[in-house]
């Protein structure tokens, strides 16, 4: 189980880090544009693009995504107790399974993907 956290782990590494160069090719994209609109001058400076992405809250919530994860050698267990139809029900979750379901929320990191790949046969 720790070798798959530890691979989960390099993976939410890497995908915070493809995270962080699609904000800053929008944030590139987004200078061009305002420089080809208006005629102002290209504000591309080494540093322009990934001062914008940190200041951009979008990208502060998708890197908190990206980053749930459960670290090697951590678990724990939540317990929740239920009355159903006259009788007391004690659940008992573990760490593993709350974050499995909370992982759920990076599948949507891929719908930009589909998007292009549902969207390119289309005409224009």
């Amino acid at each position: 189980i720790n070798s798959i956290k530890a691979f989960d782990l390099v993976c939410c590494t890497c995908a915070l880090g493809l995270v962080f160069q699609s904000h800053r090719i929008l944030a590139t994209q987004h200078f061009l544009a305002v420089h080809v609109v208006v005629n102002t001058p290209l504000a591309m400076g080494g540093w322009a693009a990934t001062r914008r992405v940190f200041r951009r809250p979008a990208f502060w919530v998708e890197a908190l995504i990206s980053l749930m994860h459960l670290p090697p050698n951590v678990t724990f267990t939540v317990g929740t107790e239920s009355y159903v139809a006259g009788k007391n029900n004690f659940v008992l979750y573990r760490a593993e399974n709350i974050f499995s379901v909370l992982s759920m929320l990076k599948i949507y990191q891929s719908w930009p993907l589909l998007r292009e790949a549902v969207f390119m046969d289309l005409p224009k």
